[in-house]
């Protein structure tokens, strides 16, 4: 057997087989970059909601401090109120 290299094979090739080829890689490239693409979606998509519910944490700890803030005021307050 003669040992043919790629280029003699690919030159030799009819053109349906080399369309189909072609088809092929194209329809193998276009899938793995889909593929690649969903998975940096989701990738970005979690580090967003994990950011979204930090910030979402962090407003709600702000809240609670001003709040406990005003009631240590009030009873203050209502301790000077007395006193008078």
């Amino acid at each position: 057997m003669e040992e043919k290299s790629i280029d003699e094979t690919l030159i030799r090739m009819k053109a349906g087989k080399f369309v189909g080829l072609l088809a092929s890689i194209v329809i193998g490239t276009n899938s793995m970059t889909m593929v690649y693409q969903k998975i940096h979606q989701n990738e970005e998509k979690a580090n967003y909601d994990r950011d979204r519910a930090q910030r979402y944490a962090d407003g709600k700890l702000e809240e609670a401090k001003a709040h406990h803030e005003m009631e240590a005021l009030k009873i203050e307050l209502k301790h000077c109120k007395n006193k008078e």
